[in-house]
């Protein structure tokens, strides 16, 4: 065999032996959502719901959806499931599978908040901070980053601290 047969098969073996390397390490793609948790989503779980809208936002199997999403959260957060009322004020303040609305943001917001969800929590201070949605108010942005920060956000205790410092809202 010449020099550059060698080189030449040498060089295919290497791009075999990546290719088998790389599909042996890659997961299998999942196709569509399980027909057991959409059953279930479909008859009302707000939890299987919660988890069927999030394979939509994030194109878990299924292609990316953002106003299937924002359908499925709200199924879900009617029921009172906290972490979709959430997820489903972030679709009204980003205006992602819904029109952009902060007062439907701050409503789903305060309902999540209600139950202590923390980043709706801190969500619902930076409205108030900002006046979207809700009237501006920096002593209501204090107390809602203040639940948020006592619960460990990290944002929450940081504009905590810069209201603090300077006197927004708080002594």
């Amino acid at each position: 065999m010449s020099k550059h047969r060698k080189q030449l098969a040498a060089l295919f073996f290497s791009f075999a032996l990546i290719s088998a390397v790389n599909s042996a390490q890659t997961p299998a793609p999942v196709s569509g959502i399980d027909p057991a948790l959409l059953a279930r989503a479909k008859s009302g779980d707000a939890a299987a719901q919660f988890l069927v809208a999030t394979a939509y936002r994030n194109g878990q199997g299924v292609p990316k959806d953002q106003a299937l999403s924002a359908s499925w959260q709200r199924q879900s957060a009617e029921q009172g499931f906290a972490k979709a009322q959430y997820n489903l004020g972030v679709c009204y303040f980003l205006g992602q599978g819904v029109p952009q609305d902060y007062e439907q943001a701050a409503l789903w917001y305060q309902k999540a908040a209600a139950q202590g969800d923390p980043d709706a929590l801190e969500s619902l201070a930076t409205l108030y901070a900002e006046g979207r949605g809700v009237e501006k108010n920096s002593k209501q942005a204090a107390v809602w980053y203040r639940k948020a920060a006592d619960q460990g956000d990290p944002r929450a205790q940081y504009d905590l601290g810069v209201m603090y410092e300077y006197g927004n809202g708080v002594p």
